[in-house]
């Protein structure tokens, strides 16, 4: 019964924590206008939460089921490389990503970014920026949930 409700937590966690990652596409798309570009980086706020409780939540499940469960070793491939991606996926969201936005927050602050009714090229070309690095956190956190569901055999040490 433990056994399934923590597989439970950790699927449903590693949704949450790992999820917004592709909804994120959607609020920073380009060729918004200024009021729609403001309303989505309102629900980017909202929806930015999810994976500071379910990030860490999925690891820490994760790691209890392969401890306690015995699901292998911690030397296996799936495992390993499920972790990297992870910490991969949060760098390249949080990191590049979140630095790539910088222009956009700024803008959204300030006192034009809540009355203009067109988006700033500036803007326009960090939105066009951050897209690219999204694609390649999708790319990443599809690569780690592959990784989750297969399970390949392969060890590293």
């Amino acid at each position: 019964m433990l056994l399934k409700l923590l597989v439970a937590v950790h699927v449903l966690s590693a949704i949450v924590g790992i999820g917004p990652t592709f909804v994120m596409h959607l609020f920073l798309r380009g060729n918004q206008t200024a009021a729609q570009l403001r309303q989505s980086l309102d629900g980017m706020a909202i929806v930015e939460r999810f994976p500071k409780v379910g990030g860490p939540l999925a690891v820490l499940s994760g790691i209890l089921l392969v401890a306690l469960y015995r699901y292998g070793s911690f030397g296996q491939l799936w495992l390993v490389g499920s972790l990297a991606l992870f910490i991969l996926v949060q760098i390249v969201v949080v990191g590049v990503a979140g630095r790539q936005l910088k222009p956009v927050m700024d803008w959204r602050r300030n006192a034009g970014g809540q009355s203009e009714t067109v988006v700033p090229l500036q803007v326009e070309d960090a939105l066009r920026r951050v897209g690219g690095t999204m694609w390649l956190a999708h790319g990443l956190a599809l690569a780690l949930f592959l990784l989750m569901i297969l399970k390949p055999t392969a060890t590293l040490w």
